[in-house]
């Protein structure tokens, strides 16, 4: 299977996000509906050391986290075919959950990180059942939904609903 390196100007194409808080450089070994791995170099002159921490910098978790999600975002836009203005016009991929992140040392400047993001089956069934749900519920069309989320939005259901992970 061909893999696919994408570069930072192929980046700005696929996802919305921009300086500061485009926080990856590239991805490589791409592979559509499978995974991506996504390279960050962290610098010393990023705006989050300034305070986390002054004396000792270090990239904060959330970040690594998002920029995990910014690959993750790459893999899934590439795959669906957002290159394009036109194919992507009015669509996103939303960062919905995150289970057990932890971190093993801290990242500080002139470190680069690697993420490595793969989908399981079990995701790509999740995100079916999502969107029967929301298809059916809302009446919108399928190819404008993409992503997926664990948590149930803050409201008690209607009698008879039932949640996506739920179908």
């Amino acid at each position: 299977m061909n893999e696919i390196n994408l570069d930072y100007n192929q980046i700005l194409k696929l996802i919305p996000h921009r300086l500061p808080f485009l926080l990856i450089d590239r991805v490589e070994n791409l592979v559509p509906d499978t995974s991506a791995v996504g390279i960050k170099s962290v610098t010393v002159t990023e705006p989050h050391f300034a305070g986390h921490f002054p004396n000792y910098p270090v990239m904060p978790g959330v970040l690594i986290v998002e920029a995990m999600a910014q690959t993750a975002g790459c893999l899934v836009s590439y795959t669906e075919g957002y290159g394009s203005k036109k194919s992507s016009e009015g669509k996103l991929v939303y960062f919905a959950s995150i289970d057990s992140a932890k971190f093993r040392k801290p990242v500080i400047p002139n470190e680069q990180v690697i993420f490595e993001v793969k989908f399981s089956s079990k995701q790509i069934l999740s995100l079916i059942k999502l969107l029967k749900y929301l298809t059916k519920k809302y009446r919108i069309k399928r190819q404008n939904v993409l992503g997926h989320s664990d948590i149930a939005p803050n409201r008690k259901k209607d009698p008879g609903e039932k949640f996506p992970w739920e179908l």
